[in-house]
């Protein structure tokens, strides 16, 4: 079994680290969740403060707003006021003079009226005078039906209409004692002395109905006592009844303020339902929309003896009012997070490649000359054997995961029960003293199909016989070891003047493999594998990948090498897959432009099927197709060899050097190997 490999060496994790581990993520992951959920909360938080701030300077803009409003009505109001003023000093008030004094009360006003009392006994010379001075048919009526004034009934008073400021004919004489609504306003207001606002009621004489209210201000005589209710009777000399209407009288108290971006509603909450209550909206649904509204203000005004309420809320376009501290507070998050995260990451980076410079130094057998590349498990090195002096390829596993060295360790094995000279070769594979995990093998110099078809384009049909001949050759002996590659694309397989031979096949890359004896991958399961432009129909599918999978690829490779495009084509990854899952490809010769061989086309072709059951049985039947393929011509290696020389590239890379002195070394502990 030989002695037990040391330990890693280095400072102890911390508890931040120990815990990360436990959850099964690195210190950087954890910070972020940990960050992101630190700003999430602070994020909610702030935005409660915000909605908060925002309710608070909302309504005090809308109690500024009902003050506005407030004014604008008392300042109304007070003008009415005027009227009965006028009248008590003057009871012999002309139409004349009286359509001068009231025009000047606005529009928000859609009438203003005055209706003296008058006995049964003054009936006659009161209507004689009326004709004379104000309409020739003028007479004292009442409401009859739909709307219809008749010649009023005797009784014992009357409050006709005498004037009406706009003029207004058709209510002239009306007697506002005789219907029973405006009977009680008329005389609640001459027994109380004081003003008295009526429930809405609707302008039938408007284009459209419109909700008003009645104000109705009683005069009393000059010089006679009002104190008590008798006395007030007996003093009452009429009612100055005002009409005014809310849709023009709201928006004229808030006019030269900025309104058009809320929604505003006054109501009359005494009122027995919503809709009698409603009295004006700014736009339709205005005052659902203030109900619903977190920010929704509603305070009280009054018009004479009636409370009502005026309400505000946002509507669409309103700017804020508040500055938003939530957008601040969590892009802070975020960037404190990723602060940490990123500081975390470069000091983990740099312990990872601290270990693996102090493994590196540890491959004693192996003088490490630099880096070449780093993948998905490790990184790989390129070095050269000690005593050998062989140039090869290092792979050293840097992250610790236990998972990651199980399929670091399969990686090796399976590549390495693979012998076909076009296969890359395993040198050997183990542990370092320090527990770091690393496999030798094969140095391969040259370049890769991808790179060149961008250098030459388009190859000869000879030259691509040649080397699918020997691509299929690697692959036919894995698949009788049980092994699907699962990632033949042009970047995997080398070419190279390798001994003297020129265009030398190179398959690269065992590490997506899956061992058909286990129905195991390399990579994970349920993970979809391979690179979309030369994955097989089953493998996007994620079905059960079997060697036809591979045998798929290689008509791909041999599509790129004679048309120099892959097979399907498209700005995405997903249109390339949905391109070989459903739609045929062109025939290699119609878009290359000119003919080709054509039993190797319909190799291809044949290749590239959709199905599994109409592409070759077997690797072994490509390679003999290949070589039987009657139309193409032999590869001509001399000119091979001319193409090998005019790229200057050495048939065997020498690397020379001293054997001593300060290179790296490995004491390489094979006792670990599985």
């Amino acid at each position: 079994m030989g002695a037990p490999s040391k330990p890693p060496m280095g400072p102890e994790p911390s508890s931040l680290g120990r815990r990360a581990r436990r959850l099964g993520l690195d210190r950087a992951t954890l910070v972020v969740i940990v960050g992101l959920i630190a700003t999430a909360g602070a994020y909610w938080y702030a935005r409660i403060l915000d909605q908060q701030r925002e309710v608070a300077a909302f309504r005090h803009h809308a109690r500024l707003l009902a003050a506005v409003l407030q004014k604008r009505l008392d300042r109304s109001f007070e003008m009415m006021n005027t009227v009965p003023a006028l009248i008590a000093v003057k009871p012999e008030l002309s139409a004349g003079d009286f359509s001068r004094f009231v025009r000047q009360a606005g529009s928000e006003h859609a009438a203003l009226q005055w209706a003296p009392r008058v006995r049964e006994a003054e009936r006659k010379d009161f209507e004689a005078r009326a004709r004379r001075e104000v309409a020739r048919n003028y007479e004292i009526r009442e409401a009859k039906g739909a709307g219809l004034l008749v010649h009023a009934d005797v009784r014992a008073m009357y409050v006709p209409i005498l004037y009406v400021e706009p003029p207004n004919p058709d209510i002239l004489g009306f007697d506002l004692f005789s219907e029973d609504s405006r009977r009680g306003y008329v005389s609640q207001a001459r027994d109380s002395g004081k003003a008295v606002v009526s429930a809405r009621f609707e302008l039938i004489e408007e284009q459209q109905p419109t909700p008003a209210l009645a104000v109705y201000i009683p005069v009393y005589q000059p010089g006679q006592p009002i104190a008590s209710e008798t006395q007030r009777r007996d003093a009452f000399m009429g009612i100055v009844a005002g009409v005014l209407r809310p849709s023009a009288l709201v928006p004229s108290g808030l006019s030269g303020l900025d309104v058009s971006t809320l929604d505003v509603a006054l109501t009359d909450p005494s009122a027995k339902s919503d809709d009698a209550g409603l009295l004006y909206e700014s736009s339709l649904g205005a005052e659902v929309g203030v109900e619903a509204a977190p920010e929704g203000a509603s305070f009280p005004v009054r018009i004479g003896d009636r409370e009502l309420t005026a309400s505000f809320a946002p509507g669409i376009g309103f700017q804020r009012l508040s500055p938003r501290y939530r957008f601040h507070v969590a892009l802070g998050g975020v960037a404190l997070t990723v602060f940490l995260a990123l500081g975390l990451a470069v000091l983990r980076t740099r312990r990872v490649v601290q270990a693996a410079s102090r493994a590196a130094e540890q491959l004693g057998q192996y003088e490490v000359l630099e880096e070449i590349g780093r993948g998905g498990m490790g990184v790989v090195y390129k070095a050269r054997h000690s005593t050998l002096r062989r140039a090869t390829a290092i792979k050293l596993l840097t992250r610790p995961s236990e998972s990651l060295r199980t399929r670091f360790e399969r990686e090796a094995r399976v590549t390495s029960r693979l012998r076909h000279p076009n296969t890359v070769q395993i040198y050997d594979y183990g542990r370092t003293p320090e527990g770091a995990l690393y496999y030798a093998m094969e140095f391969v110099t040259g370049i890769s199909l991808s790179e060149l078809v961008k250098s030459e384009g388009a190859q000869s049909p000879s030259r691509v016989v040649h080397l699918l001949e020997q691509i299929v050759g690697s692959l036919a002996e894995a698949h009788s070891e049980g092994l699907v590659h699962r990632d033949i694309k042009p970047a995997n397989i080398m070419v190279q003047c390798k001994g003297g031979v020129p265009d030398f096949v190179t398959v690269l890359d065992f590490g997506l493999v899956r061992d058909l004896s286990m129905q195991e991958t390399l990579t994970g399961r349920n993970v979809p594998i391979g690179t979309p432009a030369y994955m097989s129909p089953e493998q996007i599918r994620d079905e059960t990948v079997s060697e036809s999978a591979d045998l798929y690829a290689v008509g791909g490779v041999a599509y790129y090498l004679l048309t120099a495009t892959p097979p399907f084509q498209a700005a995405t990854a997903v249109e390339v897959c949905m391109g070989h899952l459903n739609q045929q490809p062109e025939p290699p010769s119609q878009r290359l432009g000119r003919a080709l061989p054509a039993e190797l086309e319909a190799l291809v072709l044949q290749l590239l099927e959709k199905d599994i059951a109409n592409r070759p049985s077997s690797a072994l039947e490509v390679l003999r197709r290949l070589e039987q393929l009657s139309d193409v011509a032999p590869w001509d290696h001399e000119a091979a060899r001319r193409w090998w020389s005019r790229r200057d590239n050495p048939e065997v890379e020498v690397l020379e050097g001293p054997v001593s002195g300060n290179r790296r070394t490995i004491t390489v502990d094979f006792s670990s190997r599985s």
